[in-house]
């Protein structure tokens, strides 16, 4: 490990277990940044429709072929980072999710909103005891 790069100790990625979300979330938004691949995660990929097949269109289409190949390359990539850094107990969340878009998504829409009810649960008790004349 070297002490500026993103695999440094106090920037590692331990295995999100389903308790503390929104720092493993952070951390993994650094390192996919790092890594080029946060695009893969913050919108859903989209690959463009071949034109047909002519002598023309021949320089258009081998573009098209190569983003396209690129941009499965790096969603692979994007979605391994998630596989490595999730611990089984939570893989099913991932498991059949065609992209790391809808697998980041998976996540997000369960332990996001598993979060807020528990501060609005931790709000309501501490609001119960101010109202507590005790």
């Amino acid at each position: 490990m070297t002490s500026t790069g993103i695999e440094d100790e106090k920037c590692r990625v331990s295995l999100f277990d389903g308790t503390n979300y929104h720092a493993w979330k952070f951390r993994m938004e650094i390192l996919l940044d790092d890594k080029k691949l946060l695009p893969y995660v913050t919108q859903k990929v989209t690959y463009e429709a071949l034109p047909e097949e002519s002598f023309e269109n021949a320089v258009a289409r081998a573009r098209i072929v190569f983003a396209n190949n690129l941009n499965q390359e790096k969603d692979k990539a994007c979605k391994k980072e998630f596989v490595a850094r999730v611990a089984d107990s939570h893989l099913e969340y991932l498991h059949g999710k065609e992209t790391a878009f809808d697998m980041w998504e998976s996540l997000r829409r369960v332990f996001e909103r598993q979060s807020l009810a528990t501060k609005n649960r931790i709000k309501r008790f501490l609001e119960s005891l101010r109202a507590d004349p005790k």
